[in-house]
């Protein structure tokens, strides 16, 4: 069976998002085991930027775990050769770290 439903606004119109979302709540709800596909601006539309807004999400949710492991694993391992230029460096990501973490305003003056 296909149903062609069209709309008076635009494909990227809240209202037509609304409605695409309503029918397939409509067809998952009454007809759980029918499969059902859309087609056209709007639903290529809707399904598009749904699975855009997924990867942008995931992605940043993964960043943010990745640079956590890898400051965290950075700092934390202890430096064998602490030479003074060593030491500011490992000072210098754990200021980095902070203030990016905790909103801390530490600032580090370094002699020359």
């Amino acid at each position: 069976m296909m149903i062609v439903v069209d709309f008076s606004v635009s494909s990227l119109d809240d209202s037509a998002k609304t409605a695409v979302q309503q029918i397939r709540s409509y067809m998952v709800h009454y007809h759980p085991n029918l499969e059902s596909y859309f087609t056209g601006e709007t639903g290529l539309f809707q399904d598009m930027f749904s699975s855009i807004q997924q990867t942008i999400s995931r992605t940043t949710l993964v960043t943010i775990i990745l640079v956590a492991i890898f400051t965290a694993h950075h700092i934390s391992v202890p430096d064998r050769n602490l030479t003074a230029a060593n030491c500011y460096r490992v000072q210098f990501c754990r200021v980095i770290r902070d203030n990016w973490l905790f909103g801390t305003k530490r600032v580090l003056n370094f002699p020359l």
